[in-house]
Order: C-alpha cells, then sequence, then structure tokens
C-alpha cells in the first residue's frame, strides 16, 4: 500500500502489472515452502555499439570509470535497485573491485583474460561488501542465487567501432523457479544495460 500510495501515484509511466507481480509472494508465500526446490543455470546477455577502438574500450574494462553522470535512472533504480559506479583493479591479486551507489563492494576474481577480445570474473559474494543490502547480504548464506561468471566480449566492427557483449550466468535455486527467474532476470538485464550504456556514453565522450 505504501508503495502504491507513493510512487505509482506519483508516475503514471510506472508499469502497472510490474508492481502487481512484485506482491506475488505475499500471496503464494504459504504453499512456497511445500514446493520442491529447483536449481536452473541462467545466463543473461545484452551487447551494445561502442564507436571506438576496441583497444579503447578495453583499457576501460577492469578499470571502469566513474559513471555516476552517465547513467539514466528508472522504474528499478528509482525503486531502490543499485547502480554501478565504478570499478578498481588490484594487478597483484586478479582482483576487480566493483562498486555501486548503496555501498555495496563487489569482489571479482579475473578468471580469464585474452587482451581485446575476453574478459571473465567470478564473483566471490563471501568476500564482497553487502552490509548496505538487506537482501544481498543473506545471498552467500541461503545460495539462492549463486554466480557462476560475468563475461565481456569485444567483436571489432572497423578500426572505430567495437561490439561489447556482456554475459552474466548464474544459478537460480528457488521454491518458485518462474517467479526468481522473471524477477532475476529482470533486475540483471537492466544492470548490464545501464552498465554498457553508461560505459559507451562515457567512452565516447571523453578522451581515453
Amino acid at each position: 500500500m505504501i508503495f502504491r500510495n507513493t510512487y505509482l501515484k506519483r508516475n503514471d509511466k510506472t508499469p502497472k502489472k510490474l508492481s502487481l507481480i512484485l506482491f506475488l509472494p505475499f500471496l503464494l508465500g504459504p504453499i512456497e515452502s511445500k514446493l520442491p526446490k529447483n536449481q536452473e543455470l541462467i545466463t543473461v546477455s545484452n551487447q551494445i555499439t561502442i564507436n571506438v577502438n576496441k583497444s579503447i574500450v578495453w583499457n576501460n574494462l577492469l578499470e571502469i570509470p566513474d559513471l555516476s553522470k552517465d547513467i539514466t535512472p528508472n522504474f528499478l533504480t528509482d525503486i531502490g535497485i543499485p547502480k554501478p559506479q565504478y570499478s578498481t583493479y588490484d594487478k597483484a591479486e586478479n582482483v576487480r573491485l566493483g562498486y555501486f551507489n548503496n555501498g555495496i563492494v563487489l569482489y571479482e576474481k579475473v578468471k580469464s583474460s585474452t587482451i581485446e577480445k575476453e574478459l571473465t570474473l567470478e564473483i566471490l559474494m563471501d568476500k564482497s561488501i553487502l552490509t548496505n543490502s538487506p537482501t544481498l547480504i543473506h545471498v552467500p548464506k541461503n545460495k539462492g542465487i549463486e554466480f557462476e561468471s560475468i563475461q565481456y566480449q569485444l567483436e571489432e566492427v572497423d578500426e572505430n567501432t567495437t561490439i561489447l557483449t556482456l554475459n552474466c550466468a548464474y544459478y537460480l535455486n528457488t521454491n518458485l523457479i518462474y517467479y526468481g527467474k522473471f524477477w532475476s532476470k529482470l533486475i540483471l538485464n537492466d544492470f548490464e544495460n545501464n552498465l554498457l550504456k553508461g560505459l559507451k556514453h562515457n567512452i565516447e565522450n571523453n578522451d581515453n
């Protein structure tokens, strides 16, 4: 009711069907514990064309620049889904730290990389800083979502055009697989698109 009265009435463009799906767990809660828990490997993939040489794109992946001014707010960020900001890279540890606007810091170990072609990272939730997220702080313990990998792929179109693809693979463990799949894919698609659009805007508008 608070959500409906404060947000939906204030924003006529909010997808109303989405808001109804948000409350399904309250209706399904009593029967959820009686359903068998299922596991499914899911991959979310998005890509964008960046009008610069692929070497410039590559140089902005391990240490992503500050995207605070390059990401446009939307429905999900308005209701509290964290936005990516920037990342730092520790060469000695071969680790990237990804920073978000709400204080979350993801500890991302580099699994493999091929210069200007592919970068694959593994999120180590137990080493990440999640204290400012009441939802994510339970992820390592409950294992509702287990991230397998985050992968960037670069494809050269020509000397000044690069296609950047971002893939996120994760295991979903839940009693309500279809509901969990809907929300996890929605949130990760939003995250990937925010990151890719932010990178494109930042890279194309700065001398890298």
